[in-house]
């Protein structure tokens, strides 16, 4: 291999080298055609003909195994269309996708008791539709949580669902994903970002599942999302009689005296909207076509890369054009490295931060190895070797 070339002398930089014993084919690529932003790291080439509105359907379960990612969950909000044209990526353009199922839009939400449909209720606080402030259709749902003196002790938030109805089965999904805005007052500024934990009800062999809530930006949206497989500590979830989810935060007069949880006067506001549910192995994604392009991308990420910017999404009929995929490829930020002389070997660049696993697919894309310093750093960075055969 080619010495890297180091820009001054005072850079130091730390080596990692995985040596990966050859379990599955390297991904065949385009390799002609450009990647179109390297902060999305998998691919799938889709050819399509002709003008009108496209549908693929791609099992993502099964594109992850042809990827080497062993349990890796979809991140749903990271799909973007990517049209091609020679060489060079077009910009992402908007789509529809049916792997997100809606459990509840709030635009209308029911904050009564109700025996046929989903509703809410607030412990120690109040609930109500909110027609200023939503991510998605015409409205949310707003609740004020407050914590009072010998109160509830966890005060919260619940969506509760009925006996029998559908949305109670979960075992088809994978992700549950909501849209989430939090604000407290001056007291409570000590709670964020932490600011609840989420409690799922008759998830695990009939019990209830507890977990840390994600960490919140206040004063903005947030898109949060929980894992349902593994569902936290339950590897083996029982996710077909779900019957309430909580949001709630903790009383320190209730738990140990823990002076830092919630104390009596912190108030705790959230506006909850685009409540989904997720099955990545089932699904479509369409998108307009204007018959000028055969060859697209769809660009997607796992839910451990959570944070892309929102995806604009279209209202589209009915597909009048079948897209036909072709085979996942890795990339993006994962590179083979440009100039080097590897021989038998693959050699690729990643983040110091990615663990590579024995079956991760060699990437497509092809990029120099740049490390960069100031004086007195330390720059670490990782390369992975993978050999085609076995051998010493």
């Amino acid at each position: 291999m080619k010495c890297v070339r180091w820009f001054a002398s005072f850079l130091i930089a730390w080596t990692w080298l995985v040596a990966l014993l050859p379990v599955v084919q390297p991904v065949q690529a385009s390799a002609a055609d450009g990647w179109w932003d390297d902060a999305w790291p998998y691919r799938i080439p889709v050819t399509a003909t002709g003008s009108g509105v496209v549908e693929v359907t791609i099992d993502f379960g099964a594109t992850f195994d042809v990827l080497g990612l062993d349990g890796a969950l979809l991140d749903v909000r990271s799909l973007r269309v990517v049209p091609t044209n020679g060489t060079l990526p077009g910009a992402s353009i908007p789509y529809t996708e049916t792997y997100s199922t809606m459990l509840e839009d709030a635009d209308n939400p029911q904050t009564e008791w109700s025996a046929t449909d989903v509703y809410w209720r607030v412990n120690d606080g109040t609930a109500q539709a909110d027609a200023t402030r939503f991510t998605q259709g015409s409205g949310s749902l707003k609740a004020v949580v407050e914590n009072w003196f010998e109160g509830y002790g966890y005060p919260g938030v619940e969506l509760l669902i009925p006996s029998g109805d559908p949305r109670a089965d979960w075992s088809a999904y994978e992700t549950f994903i909501y849209d989430v805005w939090p604000e407290v007052n001056v007291s409570a500024l000590d709670q964020a970002p932490d600011l609840y934990w989420y409690k799922l009800y008759n998830a695990c062999d009939g019990g209830a599942i507890t977990q840390g809530g994600p960490p919140l930006a206040l004063d903005r949206w947030n898109y949060a999302s929980v894992s349902l497989d593994p569902l936290h500590t339950c590897d083996t979830p029982t996710l077909d009689a779900i019957t309430r989810m909580e949001f709630h935060t903790r009383d320190n007069e209730t738990v140990n005296g823990n002076s830092g949880l919630w104390d009596d006067g912190d108030q705790l506001t959230l506006w909850f909207d685009n409540l989904r549910l997720v099955d990545q192995d089932s699904g479509t994604i369409r998108w307009q076509a204007d018959g000028s392009t055969s060859t697209y991308y769809v660009y997607f990420d796992t839910l451990a890369h959570e944070g892309h910017p929102q995806p604009a999404l279209d209202d589209l009929g009915a597909a009048t054009v079948t897209g036909t995929p072709g085979t996942p490829e890795a990339g993006g930020y994962f590179h083979q490295v440009d100039g080097a002389s590897t021989g038998a070997l693959d050699v690729w660049a990643a983040p110091p931060v990615e663990k590579i696993g024995r079956t991760h697919a060699v990437p497509t894309a092809s990029a120099p190895l740049r490390i960069q310093a100031a004086r007195d750093e330390f720059e670490p960075f990782q390369l992975v070797v993978r050999s085609p055969t076995a051998q010493s």
